[in-house]
């Protein structure tokens, strides 16, 4: 389990960081990050689908809950698995008939914070780490 203050603290860093840096930044940095674990560790793929509810959870109660949304909680969650050296996904996507953009996250080929079916039969990723 995390700490929901870890949780919410986050929020604030990753939007921070976002206006700040821009996402650029934010992904050489975690892509780096990533690049540097040399042994992954083997997570349940419940225990993921429950990490990313609670992050869902606090974010649904958070100050920036307006602006927090699916890059927010897929930069987050992808930090927070690279902690505990999980190897997920960040995933950028455009949907494949709307002019629309979105960021998931996927463990063992399973999107873990959204819905699976929906991400893959409405999105093409453009970009990963």
């Amino acid at each position: 389990m995390i700490k929901r203050s870890k949780i919410n603290l986050l929020f604030f860093i990753i939007h921070s960081l976002i206006k700040i840096k821009g996402f650029k930044w934010i992904s050489e940095k975690l892509e780096e990050r990533k690049n540097k674990i040399k042994v992954f560790n083997d997570l349940a793929l419940e225990h993921a689908y429950q990490v990313c509810s609670e992050i869902e959870e606090v974010r649904d109660k958070h100050l920036l809950k307006n602006k927090a949304q699916c890059l927010h909680r897929s930069l987050l969650g992808f930090f927070i698995f690279l902690q505990k050296n999980i190897e997920v996904t960040f995933c950028l996507g455009i949907h494949k008939e709307k002019f629309e953009a979105h960021a998931w996250l996927e463990y063992k080929n399973k999107v873990i914070n959204d819905e699976h079916d929906a991400i893959k039969k409405n999105f093409n990723v453009i970009y990963k780490f």
